[in-house]
């Protein structure tokens, strides 16, 4: 089987896997950069940084507005996905998956610093159910979007042509149903989230 120049867009589904390994090895590099720099802060920063998500302001009451709620579940996948139709992509989304992993372990490693009081479960229900909804989902994305981003950038610089990664309906499928994903997440943090920390955490 020939081979692209390009190792992402093989056909044998091998550079699926690669491309799926190397956005989580990069997520997780994120990850442990966001959790050393959230203990490099000085507390009265990390109280400032979330006060409004404080378990005494009327956030945890009444839940976020879910537009907005949403738009931030999905800005990484909107990210990923403009990425991956330019030439950027190739470059770009593996630093969104550093800046995911990031945002995502400090996030955690700050509100547990801030309400140590809480205890695990809560920072879990806050962080941990929504990220496991969602960042499956990106994955998808990104690997989409790096195999497409891959294929336009043979196509301009090598004068080749290839299968762009999303040129079947299988791919748009995916992308379509990764977004459901983050909306789902979205849901729970403003209609669900909010009663489950006023009635069992607070």
């Amino acid at each position: 089987m020939k081979r692209n120049m390009l190792f992402l867009m093989d056909r044998d589904g091998s550079a699926v896997f690669f491309s799926f390994l190397f956005c989580a090895v990069l997520f997780l590099c994120g990850a442990v950069i966001g959790v050393y720099a959230a203990t490099h802060i000085q507390e009265g920063l990390l109280q400032s940084f979330f006060y409004p998500f404080t378990f005494n302001s009327e956030f945890w009451k009444n839940g976020s507005s879910f537009v907005a709620a949403a738009a931030d579940a999905c800005k990484f996948h909107f990210a990923a996905l403009l990425f991956g139709v330019s030439i950027l992509g190739v470059a770009a989304i593996p630093l969104l998956s550093v800046l995911r992993g990031f945002a995502l372990a400090f996030s955690m490693s700050v509100f547990l610093q801030s309400f140590s009081s809480a205890g695990t479960l809560s920072v879990l229900l806050v962080f941990g159910v929504p990220a496991l909804v969602s960042i499956p989902s990106f994955f998808v994305i990104a690997v989409l979007g790096i195999r497409l981003s891959a294929a336009l950038c043979k196509a301009l610089f090598f004068a080749e042509s290839s299968d762009l990664a999303m040129r079947s309906p299988r791919a748009a499928a995916r992308v379509f149903a990764s977004f459901l994903f983050p909306i789902l997440a979205a849901c729970y943090q403003s209609f669900v989230l909010p009663g489950i920390l006023s009635h069992w955490i607070l």
